[in-house]
């Protein structure tokens, strides 16, 4: 069987798990949460991060920052992670859905503004599958109507857009480093801070309300509870798993984008060879732009989605779907407008079914998946190929 993913060489894990055990210090916010912290501070350039229990609370504590009050909005494309939405109606916002591009799965910036009313505080944009949202265009919306942008950059950590890494171009940047993450910590998430008005705040909220950053490091006299807040520190365990995956960045990246170009070659020369474009459309970022989190294939037809999936487990390849989109979820109904046509968004869980894509996948086990792609296109959808 070929798997759909594999974390990649966690037994280099084992000489940092051992120094975290020796050491005593398990618990979080020691050596290797800086360690991470300084490695990610450094690679992305960014003067502000802290590591997280999840992306999942990275979001809930950017969100919390922003002091919304019932009924204030907060626009975000409908094809995220519920995490994404959660983040908002925690704190009593009101998530407004939005459309994404057919290109790229993420939100598409010309249906923005049409959603701007006076209750909107911000936009959330998620850059899905690795793929980079148009962040020139969103952010200048932003500015014309002072809203702040939330990164949700859970699955493009280290994808650039315009020489800038993802999370760290809008206001505050939330990344995962979960079990099915290109770094894996098991679970484990980081927030980058890219504007100063957020910082204390959102340090305060992580370490359950008190002050113990300004005390650890001189600033305050005393250690004391200061605001409401929650515990969002990771466990030095966890950070431990996560260094020694950042110490593979080059291999795990490369061996990544490799696999998924040559996905991508593949998918154009059957889509050109034999005129697919009509019946499904598939991850089409050039892959320099992107990390190589996921590659899929969109069929237009759920039972085409289906057959694939289970054309491709009897020929002994893992796949999956992904995402119901939140507007056709039983809690995200409550949310949409009649307005929203979501016509790229249709059954896009349905219909959407994503590869194998990890560092260790053989090229002889690609090239497996390849001819049986080619050959359900000739049985199943009567192409000859």
């Amino acid at each position: 069987m070929i798997k759909f993913q594999k974390p990649y060489r966690m037994e280099n894990a084992k000489k940092y798990i051992d120094d975290v055990l020796l050491s005593g210090h398990i618990e979080g916010d020691g050596k290797y949460t800086s360690r991470c912290e300084e490695w990610i501070q450094s690679e992305l350039n960014s003067s502000n991060i802290l590591m997280m229990t999840s992306c999942t609370h990275a979001l809930e504590s950017a969100v919390r920052a922003l002091h919304l009050t019932e009924g204030d909005e907060v626009i975000m494309p409908s094809y995220t992670y519920p995490s994404t939405a959660n983040a908002v109606v925690l704190v009593g916002g009101k998530v407004v859905f939005s459309e994404v591009l057919e290109e790229n799965l993420t939100i598409d910036p010309s249906k923005i503004e049409e959603k701007i009313t006076l209750r909107t505080r911000a936009i959330i944009v998620v850059h899905y599958g690795g793929a980079s949202c148009q962040m020139e265009e969103i952010m200048d919306i932003a500015q014309k109507y002072n809203l702040i942008v939330i990164e949700d950059a859970a699955q493009s950590f280290l994808t650039k857009y315009q020489d800038k890494y993802t999370g760290t171009i809008g206001h505050i940047g939330c990344f995962s480093f979960c079990g099915t993450e290109d770094f894996v910590a098991g679970e484990g998430g980081a927030i980058s801070i890219n504007d100063s008005r957020f910082s204390e705040e959102i340090e305060v909220f992580r370490q359950k309300g008190t002050n113990r950053s300004a005390f650890v490091d001189g600033r305050s006299e005393y250690y004391e509870w200061v605001h409401e807040g929650s515990n969002f520190s990771p466990s030095e365990l966890t950070m431990a798993v996560l260094y020694s995956q950042f110490e593979l960045k080059e291999r795990i990246i490369s061996k990544r984008r490799n696999i998924y170009q040559h996905y991508l070659e593949y998918m154009d020369m059957l889509t050109d060879r034999y005129k697919l474009s009509h019946r499904i459309s598939y991850s089409r970022t050039p892959s320099q732009q992107v990390n190589g989190h996921l590659f899929y294939i969109l069929f237009n037809q759920v039972n085409e989605a289906n057959a694939f999936r289970i054309y491709l487990a009897k020929n002994k390849i893992e796949t999956r779907t992904h995402l119901v989109a939140l507007h056709e979820s039983q809690k995200g109904k409550e949310y949409i407008k009649s307005s929203n046509p979501f016509k790229v968004e249709a059954m896009i869980g349905q219909r959407l079914v994503r590869l194998p894509i990890y560092p260790d996948l053989q090229p002889r086990e690609q090239e497996s998946i390849q001819n049986i792609i080619r050959l359900f296109f000739k049985e199943y959808m009567g192409i000859d190929t």
